[in-house]
């Protein structure tokens, strides 16, 4: 029996130029709002002075020298414990920009959900990104869809997420939205609060709806 071993490769890149790692990290995916990454520098390069914070920072890991992208994001912090005998930068991914508060009000009439995510996320500063959604036309048709001021885009871009059953979040070249996948839940899976009687219709208190395969079958109170 012959066995093959693969020499692990790390990359990592400040604004487009090469660092010098000696290791890298890479946090993602839809258990957490946004991802992180980490470099450990070896030596501190003189062209990083005054440069680091707000760059963009890459991370590319493979094998044998073939690398692909794992995290892009921009530099929140760097450690300097150990200064400057080795640095640590921490990277954080774009969608931790839409989690900061917008200082208006917005408001959507009949808007899609997909819609609304990209105009979100615009108003967050972020570019890349790859969104998938429902393309319901009814949002907003009877009551309109507004982001309060001083409240961050990511607040309603969740109800959006939990309404179709997506969910948006950092994927290594940007910020991706795709259908989330359904799991068992002893909560309540959708909880809303609605507005005062119109003409026959009863004001609603609220709606839950449960939904899990343990314990009791799916069920809506109102």
């Amino acid at each position: 029996i012959k066995a093959v071993t693969h020499r692990p490769t790390v990359e990592a890149f400040l604004d487009g130029r090469r660092l010098t790692a000696l290791s890298a990290s890479a946090d993602l995916g839809i258990d957490s709002v946004s991802s992180q990454g980490s470099v450990i520098l070896g030596a501190v390069p003189s062209w990083l002075t005054g440069h680091g914070l707000r760059g963009k920072l890459v991370i590319r890991m493979g094998y044998d020298g073939y690398t692909t992208d794992v995290f892009t994001g921009y530099v929140e912090d760097d450690g300097r414990n150990y200064f400057p005998f080795d640095l640590e930068i921490k990277g954080a991914g774009p969608l931790k920009q839409a989690q900061w508060q917008y200082p208006t009000e917005v408001t959507y009439a009949s808007k899609t959900d997909t819609f609304m995510v990209n105009d979100l996320l615009d108003k967050a500063g972020i570019e890349d990104r790859d969104i998938n959604g429902e393309g319901a036309t009814n949002l907003g048709t009877l009551e309109n869809v507004v982001l309060e001021a001083a409240k961050a885009p990511w607040e309603l871009i969740n109800r959006l997420d939990q309404l179709w059953r997506y969910k948006t979040f950092d994927g290594p070249d940007g910020v991706v939205r795709r259908r989330a996948i359904s799991l068992p839940s002893a909560t309540a899976a959708y909880a809303y609060v609605q507005g005062t009687p119109s003409g026959n219709n009863l004001a609603i208190l609220s709606i839950k709806r449960p939904r899990t395969v343990r314990g009791i079958h799916n069920k809506v109170v109102v």
